[in-house]
């Protein structure tokens, strides 16, 4: 019998990763607000990987939809917070790992290192990529939502002390934010 691995990694370049419990993923259930710029207290997603971790989380994706329009546009970056302290990002709202963080082999018991969190303060963050804009127009106008996601595929890499997080450099509309992220935990 063919090793399974083998067979699926021919037709998907991530499934050997999700098939070895590895790979995890997040989303805000409820809609926040972004602050306005980058800023070290951010009301968004926050993906962290703690002080003393022995992971490297490999970023694969990154994305929002937006649902409300902002009063004025916008870029949205993802963006990098380094040197947090040692008692990692403080957070109000800690997203539980057996709640909103799931491994992507659904049914693995296999927890994350990774901590995602809404509302987490850290020092504040560097632009990394841009996803796109954030715009004023009536979402209710357009035919499809405004969606902003990038595949990184791996290209970064939040090493023991560091995180990501999603910005605006304008407020959101009221709880119109909703953010997600993808990645892979191997060994530091």
């Amino acid at each position: 019998m063919a090793d399974p691995v083998s067979v699926i990694d021919h037709q998907s370049r991530y499934a050997a990763a999700v098939l070895r419990g590895n790979v995890f993923a997040c989303s805000n259930q409820v809609g926040v607000t972004s602050a306005a710029g980058l800023s070290g207290t951010a009301p968004v997603l926050m993906l962290s990987n703690p002080f003393g971790s022995q992971k490297n989380l490999v970023l694969w994706y990154a994305g929002a939809a937006i649902t409300v329009a902002a009063a004025t546009a916008g870029a949205v970056w993802l963006a990098s917070h380094t040197a947090l302290p040692a008692a990692t990002v403080a957070s109000t709202v800690e997203i539980a790992d057996n709640i909103n963080i799931r491994n992507c082999l659904l049914g693995s018991q296999n927890k994350p290192t990774g901590k995602a969190v809404l509302a987490g303060t850290a020092v504040a963050p560097i632009g990394l990529a841009i996803l796109g804009t954030i715009l004023t127009g009536a979402i209710t106008t357009s035919i499809t939502g405004s969606a902003l996601g990038r595949w990184f595929d791996g290209s970064i890499v939040l090493g023991p002390n560091s995180a990501v997080s999603l910005q605006t450099g304008v407020a959101s509309g009221a709880a119109g934010w909703f953010c997600d992220f993808i990645w892979e935990e191997v060994a530091a």
